[in-house]
């Protein structure tokens, strides 16, 4: 949808399999909208924390207006006019909803190991989780159940990241982006459909 518009075919076929994985559970409004929010906010504070500069005001506002207009897309009702609006649900909700639950660990550790598949083996997976428990806060720790998050990796993964963006703030701009779907992966070694993606069956419950 970021590479090719989500009015493109590919992009309506995108959001027609969300919606078709998403119809097999039963998902409050709540939980899609404040999901929604993460997609427009994490990313937000990630580049503000450790990229090359903040983005600006209008940056900050297409990206909302994009994902607000998928997750129109998505029947997801009331999702919020303004920025600062949903900005604050997205807040209040983490603060009133985060506490631990099994479902969330499994969850959490399905989602590690998916990011970690993008940049090293499976063999290597062990080493890499510290790194990612180093780099979350501590209630997104907590609502996890990762109580072993490493002091001195968090610090020193915290000033590599900061020292990247300064270097990256001195390098020449970049004329075209660098979409991750033009990379090659190995699960999907010639290529895929968009229909093809997504679980084939419901995840079982979980406690």
């Amino acid at each position: 949808m970021i590479e090719h518009g989500y009015d493109s075919p590919r992009g309506q076929a995108a959001i027609e399999n969300i919606n078709r994985q998403h119809a097999r559970y039963t998902i409050r409004n709540e939980d899609y909208l404040y999901v929604l929010s993460t997609f427009i906010f994490e990313p937000i504070r990630w580049i503000a924390r450790f990229g090359h500069r903040p983005l600006s005001e209008k940056e900050r506002l297409a990206w909302f207006h994009f994902w607000r207009a998928i997750g129109m897309r998505m029947n997801i009702q009331d999702i919020h006019d303004e920025y600062a609006q949903l900005e604050q649900f997205n807040r209040s909700y983490e603060a009133e909803r985060f506490h631990y639950s099994n479902s969330n660990r499994y969850v959490a550790d399905k989602t590690i190991d998916l990011l970690l598949g993008f940049y090293m083996p499976p063999v290597l997976f062990r080493l890499g989780r510290p790194a990612v428990y180093a780099l979350l806060d501590r209630p997104l720790l907590n609502a996890l159940g990762l109580s072993g998050q490493s002091i001195w990796l968090s610090r020193v993964l915290t000033r590599a990241l900061l020292l990247r963006g300064r270097i990256a703030s001195a390098l020449p701009l970049r004329n075209k982006p660098v979409m991750r779907t033009q990379l090659h992966r190995p699960t999907y070694p010639d290529g895929y459909r968009i229909d093809d993606l997504g679980p084939e069956k419901p995840m079982q419950k979980r406690d």
